[in-house]
């Protein structure tokens, strides 16, 4: 597993956005949930990704570039945006922020995959 990119949410939750090669994963953005408070959850992580990163997510085109082992700008490391967490238009939204890591941190794990 390589850790490309932290996704940070201020007091709240720290997710690594990674790359698994070889083996299988549960998720269509793969991520190891690294830090909570006592309010969040695996549940809130894995909305949070998927809304930060995928479709029309405000940081999508960043982790697109990472994923791929694109070089990121130094003035681009750091990039937010607002994310829903939940469905429908009221739901809260955060602030989220995904910081690239210059330097991916590999770890010589295996994914856990819940049944």
């Amino acid at each position: 597993m390589t850790i490309f990119a932290i996704l940070y949410v201020t007091d709240k939750i720290m997710i690594g956005l990674s790359s698994v090669k070889g083996q299988e994963v549960e998720e269509k953005i793969p991520h190891v949930t690294l830090l909570t408070n006592s309010l969040y959850t695996k549940q809130h992580s894995s909305q949070l990704t998927r809304g930060a990163c995928s479709r029309a997510g405000p940081l999508k085109d960043q982790y697109e570039l990472l994923k791929a082992g694109e070089a990121i700008p130094d003035d681009k490391q750091i990039v937010s945006g607002s994310v829903s967490l939940g469905g429908g238009r009221d739901a809260p939204s955060v602030t989220c922020h995904l910081i690239s890591l210059k330097q991916p941190i590999v770890y010589a794990g295996e994914t856990f995959i819940q049944k």
